[in-house]
């Protein structure tokens, strides 16, 4: 018996022992994996930080660091993929599947694209263009566009022509960084223009596609027929143009019944640009043609083109007159001719008109209308020269600049007002900014002509402080101090322009030098300042009051020994010219306030370099 109790417990126990090592399946252990790797730049393969990489299809997010690495941590067994997007990258949806089993690391590199660079052909009102139209103005041979480099990567472009026509393109090939502009200049040689409308195109290719312009100038002939205006039953007031600026004896209309015009009517005056005759006493409901006409002085007879109209019949609406403009003695709108443009610069033109009728009452008002819309009227912008018939002048402002305008003359009376034949012009651009051996310049207007670069020596944007120097070095140094400046307590003249002394002659090379005083009091004479903060760094804008261009000065602060205790507070920049053997002049910006002072020649300045 006692022999089949132990026996009994040695089997309970071994049953108690197996039963312990079995896990209760509610507590089982679930092994847990993760999902790493690095996210780079397809074109360059360094690390992108800053990436949101997505896993699919838990949505968890990871944010890339410095080195370019993800991770995700303690996911379950399964198929996973990823999603990467950043800002000015191409997002990229990885078809890719990662099967997590088990507790391991799994690693997944991916590549992204920078987004292509991709250019609009704008205006100077950041407007979509297509065309560049030149009009027919003999003087009217320049005209602008914009490349806007609408990305966040650089963009390389080259602006091609076919046309002889069509001299010269400003800027034809370079780079634009993102986000920037770069105005393109075209100028045309009216001479090699073919008479009548001619149309070209521009191309403008880039490292991501192009675009095209199309470019219309037309050349009118010496002389021109213009289009019938006030045609009654019995008259109609005959136009023309002398578009050439020669010596001639003659000028006036062909006119008759038929195609074979015999009749002939001369104009009195010698003058360029459009002149006008009334006919009268014709017969109703019939058509008439005629054309322009002028004898050069050599004898030779210039004609314009042949033009028709057809009086109204007897049922028509009449707004005849008599010889001056009312046939019938009725009262009718005036009769007014718009003169040729004259002295077109950015803000301001000069046209005129001559009253060829009152219309049987007097004139009221008269003068010119303008408007960038094709028809101008006197709701739209204009001036008064009064009242009366006769010739006038008006001098039309505040226009704005690199703009076309269309003009005309209007004159009112009792009946209501009437216009001459519309014209055009495009003011003159405001100097841009352009390059000198591969640096940007603005040329503020100033009356010496001088271009400010847009940005120190040794920076690549307007905002940065770039390179500090030793008045007369060449070189930035990590201690600044008199004991290591090679020009201090020497007597020297200015060094303008000097490759051994100015850094900015010797750095941009070409036509670059550091600014002389009077230059510098030039520029705060003609200019107004502001405070402006641009990527966090604190800066002077100079607003030039002549053209309303403007540079950023930066906040720069100077260093003296090895502190730069001001800086991102004051600027303080080098001019050329020495004030004493230890000290030389410098550009100094503080609290919206501008002047010039003396520092010491060791104390370590920037440069912004100026140019004729």
């Amino acid at each position: 018996m006692k022999r089949y109790l132990i026996l009994l417990t040695i089997v309970l126990s071994l049953v108690l022992i197996n039963h312990s090592c079995k896990p209760d399946p509610e507590e089982e252990i679930i092994e847990l994996g993760s999902i790493y790797g690095i996210v780079t730049d397809k074109a360059t393969g360094e690390p992108v930080k800053s990436a949101n990489v997505q896993l699919r299809p838990s949505g968890e997010t990871s944010l890339t660091g410095n080195d370019g690495r993800y991770e995700f941590l303690d996911l379950k067994n399964g198929n996973y993929s990823i999603t990467v997007s950043k800002t000015g990258y191409t997002d990229l949806i990885d078809d890719y599947i990662i099967t997590v089993d088990g507790s391991k690391s799994i690693r997944r590199d991916v590549q992204i694209e920078v987004l292509p660079a991709e250019l609009r052909i704008i205006d100077n009102n950041g407007n979509d263009i297509d065309e560049l139209d030149f009009g027919s103005m003999h003087d009217d041979v320049s005209r602008m566009f914009n490349i806007f480099n609408n990305s966040t990567s650089i963009l390389e472009y080259e602006v091609l022509k076919t046309a002889s026509w069509i001299t010269s393109i400003s800027s034809a090939q370079g780079t634009i960084q993102p986000g920037a502009t770069k105005p393109i200049v075209v100028n045309i040689d009216r001479d090699k223009l073919a008479l009548g409308n001619n149309t070209t195109s521009i191309s403008i290719t880039t490292n991501n596609g192009g675009k095209q312009l199309t470019v219309k100038a037309n050349k009118a002939g010496d002389v021109s027929t213009f289009e019938a205006l006030d045609v009654t039953k019995t008259s109609a007031l005959l136009r023309g143009s002398v578009n050439i600026n020669v010596t001639y004896t003659e000028k006036g209309f062909y006119y008759g019944d038929n195609v074979n015009i015999a009749n002939k009517q001369i104009v009195n005056g010698y003058n360029l640009g459009e002149f006008s005759y009334k006919l009268t006493n014709l017969q109703m409901e019939k058509q008439y043609f005629y054309k322009a006409y002028m004898i050069k002085a050599d004898g030779e007879t210039v004609l314009g083109e042949l033009m028709n109209f057809t009086t109204i019949g007897e049922n028509g609406d009449d707004d005849g007159g008599d010889d001056n403009g009312n046939d019938d003695g009725e009262i009718t709108k005036p009769i007014v001719t718009t003169k040729e443009i004259s002295e077109v610069g950015q803000n301001t033109a000069v046209c005129g008109g001559d009253i060829v009728s009152d219309g049987g009452s007097p004139i009221t008002a008269k003068g010119i209308c303008w408007s960038t819309s094709q028809n101008p009227s006197i709701n739209s912008n204009k001036t008064n020269e009064g009242s009366g018939t006769g010739s006038f002048i008006s001098n039309i402002t505040g226009l704005n600049h690199n703009t076309k305008y269309y003009v005309r003359a209007y004159a009112t009376n009792s009946e209501g007002t009437s216009y001459g034949v519309v014209k055009n012009f495009t003011t003159e651009d405001k100097p841009s900014t352009g390059e000198i051996n591969g640096h940007e310049y603005v040329d503020l207007g100033l009356p010496s002509g001088t271009k400010w670069a847009t940005c120190n020596v040794g920076a690549n944007s307007p905002e940065m402080p770039g390179g500090y120097y030793a008045w007369g070095e060449l070189e930035t140094k990590d201690y600044y101090g008199s004991n290591n400046c090679s020009t201090y307590d020497i007597e020297m003249e200015d060094i303008s322009g000097d490759p051994d002394y100015d850094v900015a002659r010797a750095e941009w090379g070409a036509t670059w030098r550091m600014p002389k005083p009077i230059e510098i009091n030039e520029l705060f004479n003609n200019c107004s300042q502001e405070n402006v903060e641009i990527n966090g760094k604190k800066c002077t804008k100079l607003i030039s009051r002549i053209n309303e261009c403007s540079i950023i000065i930066p906040c720069t602060g100077w260093i003296n020994g090895t502190n730069n205790t001001y800086y991102n507070s004051y600027g303080r920049y080098w001019s050329s010219t020495p004030y004493s053997y230890g000290n030389t002049n410098a550009i100094s910006f503080t609290n919206n306030s501008s002047y010039q002072n003396s520092d010491a020649r060791y104390c370590g300045l920037s440069i912004r370099p100026v140019s004729d």
